[in-house]
């Protein structure tokens, strides 16, 4: 993750003296633009990685309505057992996540190469099933781990938030976003040996950087 931060940033100090010589950027209706990113998720307690595609149309200079694709490699969730006999450090897996929504691009001051806008979506998370270990206490002895088998499950989501784009050129160039997502998912099924839920329904934070290319 750090390694990815110290690369974006690096391309965007190259990119500096780039921007200064070239036109300011061109925020028009009737473009497309496509995009890839990736970053970071900040939940129950936990950071994890992501990556992501995108594409948008401007209907608007303003309005740009856009779908995107995101993929969680080890999002944390956390696992609902009964404290009293069970010790738990949650359950970490992949999550796959579609959403669209609508960006709204406030426009550049006059020879600014930066364009901010909000964010607002829906989309669905999906759980796959997996497999953890629950630990059964037991008085004057280690935890005996139990294996539990986690079903797959999905969900609608909601998320809000706000971007950044910095332009290299008219068609080319950065974007940073923070995003908070709310799951509406139901919790996952925890079965074996160790019954229980995996919650699934907690908000979690997207931090993202990546590059996008925008149409005439």
């Amino acid at each position: 993750m750090n390694r990815f931060c110290w690369t974006f940033v690096s391309a965007a100090l190259v990119a500096a003296p780039l921007m200064q010589a070239q036109d300011a950027p061109v925020v028009k209706a009737k473009s497309w633009e496509v995009g890839g990113y990736g970053g970071f998720t900040r939940g129950e307690g936990k950071t994890s990685g992501l990556f992501g595609a995108n594409f948008g149309y401007a209907f608007t200079k303003a309005l740009f309505p856009y779908a995107e694709f995101n993929y969680f490699p080890n999002m944390s969730r956390r696992l609902n057992v009964d404290p009293a006999l069970f010790n738990s450090n949650g359950y970490q897996t992949s999550v796959t996540e579609v959403n669209t929504g609508l960006h709204y691009r406030f426009a550049p001051r006059p020879g600014s190469k930066f364009v901010p806008y909000l964010i607002g979506g829906v989309g669905f998370l999906h759980y796959p099933s997996g497999s953890t270990t629950v630990g059964v206490k037991r008085p004057g002895a280690a935890d005996l781990q139990n294996p539990a088998t986690v079903d797959s499950t999905t969900g609608a989501s909601i998320n809000g938030g706000a971007g950044l784009r910095i332009y290299v050129n008219e068609r080319f160039g950065f974007r940073t976003e923070v995003k908070m997502y709310k799951p509406f998912v139901e919790a996952g099924r925890l079965s074996g040996s160790s019954s229980g839920t995996v919650g699934l329904d907690k908000a979690f934070t997207r931090v993202a950087f990546g590059i996008f290319w925008q149409s005439n």
